[in-house]
């Protein structure tokens, strides 16, 4: 009920702002150690991919683009946090408004377009946190680059930042970079893929450690594109996906944003989301560790990705119409 209040006023603000004064009161209360993570009795970790997971909610890559608020995410109970898409440059994304509210949907619609620091800044924000958590450091290309350079920027993200993540997420599913989705075409995929795989032998070699690699996908697509890249990522031993990124499908939302540009995160996504778990869980033969992310918005949501076949679950828009408590009623529902 407090939060639903001050929704209220907190919706009375432009989204792109409120996003970050919210993050800023946050800030300043966990300074005050005024947050904390409530211990659940019947919790248990997970292990996977050879990590250790405190519980299966994380939160998903683009609510903190910049690794600045790991401190605050880790103290509201999540088990594991995703953080950017960084990208090898820093770069202001797309021309500001970017971010819309559908109230009456439970959406948001953004097209940010990798808005972030850049990778220094960014290992820089993770040195700097005190974390306890698994971290995911999401990774995309910078908008400059030419597609077929593309491969060139996860390269350097992966190099830069395989040390100071515990898993890798390729990003190549937002629909706020120009081309960017082509990289599901199996041709400029398995490119991709070979050359990340190759560079992540190298630096396994290098540091002595193993690091996941886990990709994100569009929930656009159909069961007939979604086989090829499933068994293409299977075969070239992709440790897992993360299902989905947001939707372009603009008939999910009210008329007044059908032609609002950006992507689609909330409870429209919901069924697109469980439908491409559905799909990949059957493909995949348990052979990827599958995040389910998009349109959990409620406990029994996310109790249904885990009976749907998900490993870990991920919210983005539910934080932002539940409020942080979500978190935890969460964490009890499993």
């Amino acid at each position: 009920m407090l939060y639903r209040i001050s929704r209220f006023f907190i919706f009375l603000l432009p989204p792109e702002f409120s996003h970050h004064f919210v993050l800023k009161i946050l800030k300043i209360v966990n300074f005050f150690h005024l947050i904390k993570p409530k211990e659940i009795p019947s919790e248990k970790p997970i292990l996977l991919n050879g990590l250790l997971f405190k519980n299966r909610i994380g939160l998903a890559a683009g609510f903190d683009k910049n690794a600045e608020h790991i401190n605050i995410f880790q103290n509201l109970g999540f088990g594991f946090l995703e953080l950017g898409t960084v990208t090898p440059k820093p770069q202001p994304g797309n021309p500001k408004p970017r971010i819309y509210r559908d109230v009456n949907k439970l959406a948001i619609i953004n097209s940010f377009g990798f808005n972030n620091v850049g990778v220094k800044k960014f290992i820089d924000n993770i040195k700097a946190s005190n974390k306890s958590v698994i971290i995911g450091v999401n990774i995309g290309k910078n908008a400059i680059t030419p597609y077929e350079k593309s491969t060139d920027d996860y390269l350097k993200c992966l190099r830069q930042l395989y040390v100071h993540g515990d898993y890798i997420a390729v990003n190549i599913s937002s629909p706020n970079t120009q081309n960017l989705r082509n990289l599901h075409n199996i041709k400029d995929l398995e490119n991709l893929i070979k050359k990340i795989v190759n560079e992540r032998i190298k630096l396994h070699k290098k540091f002595k450690v193993f690091k996941p690699i886990f990709i994100k996908l569009s929930p656009d697509l159909n069961l007939k594109e979604i086989k090829p890249i499933i068994n293409l990522l299977v075969r070239h031993k992709i440790d897992g996906v993360i299902l989905t990124n947001t939707t372009i499908d603009k008939s999910l939302v009210s008329k007044a944003y059908r032609n609002t540009p950006g992507g689609i995160s909330g409870l429209p996504l919901n069924k697109k989301s469980e439908e491409m778990l559905i799909n990949v869980k059957k493909v995949s033969r348990n052979k990827l560790t599958i995040i389910s992310v998009g349109g959990i918005m409620t406990p029994q949501d996310a109790k249904r990705r885990i009976q749907l076949g998900a490993d870990l679950i991920q919210l983005y828009t539910g934080l932002i119409y539940q409020g942080p408590l979500l978190v935890d009623a969460i964490r009890r529902e499993l």
